[in-house]
């Protein structure tokens, strides 16, 4: 709403002053202040967000007490009607990582490889159809309350009695242990512990079949490959006799050493015609020449043939024959061998012996040539039939080479032949061999089945569930309604510290202190009783307002005519109380004081101190009294009061802006030391306005818990615009406990129709 405020000192009754409205900045309208008027004014901020407090909260204690038990109530009961009581039973499954033996060490006993990948391979199995399924099926556990129960799903749906035992069973690995828990919820504490001492049994028995099916299975295999290999092993002896009755040897290496020996004597026995053979030839080859000489008398004296010498003749041919010994022994055996070294040694002895012999004749020939020529004539002579006798053997030993070659060609293809089958006698003895080696071992194996198929499982319950006592969520439903509680108060705090920071009422003095710049000279404590307020209280309150007083002199510069507006944002703040109690106040301390009632609309004044309400300020203000006759003395003291007087039906709106409340002011300065105007509110009518540009300075009243902060803005505002000065504010009803509990407060006298006796009577308004 849009207010306006006449302008008095321009002489111009008529004359209007916009106004700003509320919460809206009022430099917007400095700039259409004219005179004395335009005073420039401090700026007078937004309030800004309050710092809550605990006590700001507790004034709302009734809201976050209701919602508290409202809340707590709900989530409580919530807790408690959801929360089903539930039977938790365990087993424990002992999964051995060592696979123990009796005799033998085999692939199937010793550590587990991989075990942890096996503990949980486990769990997946005791969740399984394979186990779950026959537990189901027992008429045990079908005779359970749990089987019996017929729970829906969300969508309306009836699970089947696997699906909800899957979804009750838990199957967790123990950390660092070889342990497996079997563990079922359920609201029975019987058919928990039931189904899951038969879930244990059923799982160790599936165990037990599976390892003595993989046995049964291991044996069929083994025993059924011991009846191949014995038929295998069979006939492969019938070949091995066969061959051997063929060959007419035991082994192969038996028949392929006779062949080699016959092939050996054979080729010894060629090596030796052929040997004869370059002897003879050599024997040829040394006598033709000889024959060719002719005799001996028809030629000069010559060396002597040693081809000639029969003794010669035998050493070389043995010459011969150890060569040809140590090069058919260095083909077989190899350089490296003993043998090679006495078979070199051999040739080399006998090339000594006929160099010895060659050494002899030469002698010979040197010393008796006659001897050695006729020798040689003898030897000549006889040399013809010789040579005749060494062709013919010639050709009868190659002859028998002839012959020999074509055994030994023969004797080399029965060799190949025969080593063929001696390679097949061979094979068919290492495969009977073999053969035998792997049904030793299907023997030795199932041995060892037949006797670690007794060794204790590696898989066994190692404690069975016991029934339940209690459920094993009651403390969880204890936690929960801990919780609920706790978040009960949390929201009730909340909700208490939202409703503060959102109310936009001055709840104490951190509310005036902080946004506004406008000083705060105090507070009056709010009566708990205003009809029977207690002593300590009056006390209290008289304390407080000579505090008020004090600042407000330090104000005023404690100078005479002082004249001091009080007013407030709204109605029901307490202005008038309040004007009445400072104005007693300065009375009390020696001041001549005059509480004037400018609240032409709603004056409280007259009633509340028990004076005459007319001729009162309306007599004054239109000449029909004058002071003397309108203002009465209160009680006695230095206070005199001016009540508002009585409006007629055709009273004039302009009454306090025509200028006679001004020279008015000036006459009670002059009289007065302090004059006190009780003014309209601020901000619903332009009294105070009006009035304020004439004053000293003003007082704002801020009622705690009524007055809003935006409202005490926007009068402070209108206040500093209107061209007076805004002295500072003052609480009004505060619940905030102000004072020192170890000074002990002293009731001043006071009249019997004093202000506090005026505010005990019932009739008065109580918040004017």
């Amino acid at each position: 709403m849009s207010l306006m405020a006449e302008n008095e000192g321009s002489g111009e009754s008529g004359g209007l002053l916009p106004v700003a409205r509320r919460g809206e900045p009022v430099e917007a309208h400095r700039g259409l202040l004219t005179g004395p008027i335009a005073a420039p004014a401090p700026l007078v901020g937004v309030p800004a967000g309050r710092t809550v407090t605990l006590s700001m909260m507790l004034r709302h204690k009734w809201l976050a007490l209701g919602l508290f038990v409202g809340l707590a109530v709900v989530l409580g009961g919530g807790v408690w009607w959801t929360t089903v009581p539930l039977y938790k039973a365990t087993a424990v499954i002992e999964v051995s990582p060592i696979i123990q033996r009796i005799l033998y060490r085999t692939d199937d006993n010793g550590p587990i490889q991989w075990y942890t990948e096996y503990l949980n391979m486990q769990t997946a199995i005791i969740r399984s159809n394979t186990v779950l399924q026959p537990v189901l099926e027992d008429p045990e556990i079908q005779a359970t309350g749990w089987f019996n129960e017929r729970p829906r799903s969300l969508f309306g749906g009836e699970q089947s009695p696997l699906e909800r035992l899957r979804e009750a069973l838990t199957v967790t690995v123990r950390p660092r242990t070889s342990l497996i828990d079997i563990t079922m919820q359920a609201r029975d504490k019987t058919s928990a512990a039931k189904i899951v001492n038969a879930v244990a049994r059923r799982y160790e028995a599936h165990s037990d079949e599976q390892q003595r099916m993989k046995s049964d299975l291991r044996w069929q295999e083994l025993d059924q490959r011991k009846r191949d290999l014995e038929t295998e092993i069979a006939h492969h002896k019938e070949m091995v006799l066969k061959y051997r009755t063929d060959l007419g040897v035991t082994t192969a290496d038996e028949l392929v050493t006779q062949q080699r020996t016959r092939t050996d004597a054979e080729q010894a026995q060629l090596a030796s015609l052929r040997q004869e053979i370059k002897l003879i030839e050599f024997q040829l080859e040394m006598a033709r020449p000889v024959q060719e000489k002719g005799a001996p008398g028809d030629h000069a004296p010559v060396q002597p043939e040693y081809a000639l010498d029969p003794g010669w003749q035998e050493l070389n041919v043995a010459v011969y024959e150890a060569e040809h010994r140590l090069e058919t022994e260095g083909a077989r055996l190899g350089d490296a061998n003993q043998r090679m070294a006495e078979l070199r040694a051999e040739v080399e002895h006998r090339k000594r012996l006929r160099a010895m012999r060659e050494r002899d004749l030469h002698n010979l020939w040197k010393t008796n040539p006659g001897r050695a020529l006729a020798d040689a004539t003898t030897a000549g002579a006889a040399l013809g039939g010789e040579v005749r006798q060494l062709e013919h053997r010639l050709k009868l030993l190659k002859y028998q080479e002839s012959l020999k070659v074509a055994d030994l060609e023969k004797e080399q293809e029965l060799h190949r032949g025969t080593l063929t089958s001696s390679q097949a006698l061979e094979r068919e003895m290492a495969e009977v061999s073999r053969k035998q080696g792997l049904y030793e071992s299907a023997v030795q194996r199932l041995s060892e089945l037949d006797i670690e198929g007794r060794a204790p499982g590696r898989i066994n319950v190692q404690s069975y569930a016991d029934e339940p006592s209690e459920p094993y969520n009651a403390r969880r439903s204890l936690l929960l309604t801990a919780m609920a509680i706790c978040g009960a108060a949390a929201l009730a705090l909340a909700a208490a510290y939202v409703r503060v920071s959102l109310d936009q009422a001055v709840q104490g003095v951190s509310d005036l202190k902080g946004p506004f710049e406008t000083p705060f000279l105090g507070c009056v404590p709010l009566l708990r009783d205003p009809q029977r307020p207690s002593e300590q209280e009056q006390a209290a309150q008289t304390e407080h307002v000579r505090m008020i007083r004090t600042a407000l002199l330090e104000r005023i510069d404690r100078q005479r005519g002082s004249a001091v507006l009080i007013s407030s944002a709204g109605p029901q703040a307490g202005k008038s109380t309040l004007a009445l109690l400072l104005a007693e106040s300065l009375a009390q301390c020696g001041k001549h004081v005059l509480l004037v009632d400018t609240d032409l609309r709603n004056s409280a004044v007259s009633k509340r101190c028990g004076v005459r309400a007319e001729p009162g300020l309306v007599g004054v203000l239109t000449s029909k009294a004058t002071d003397a006759e309108a203002v009465s003395h209160y009680n006695g003291t230095d206070l005199d009061v001016l009540p508002a007087g009585r409006l007629g039906a055709s009273h004039d709106p302009e009454l306090l802006a025509n200028g006679m409340i001004a020279a008015s002011l000036k006459r009670w300065k002059s009289q007065y030391d302090v004059v006190l105007l009780d003014a309209s509110p601020v901000l619903p009518v332009a009294d105070a306005r009006i009035l304020a540009r004439l004053v000293d300075g003003a007082l704002l009243v801020v009622r705690e818990g009524r007055c809003r902060r935006g409202d005490v803005a926007d009068a402070l505002a209108l206040l500093w615009a209107s061209g007076t000065k805004p002295l500072g504010t003052v609480i009004f009803a505060s619940r905030n406990r102000i004072g020192y509990p170890s000074y002990t407060v002293l009731p001043s006298p006071r009249p019997a129709n004093s202000a506090d006796s005026a505010l005990e009577t019932p009739s008065l308004p109580a918040s004017q």
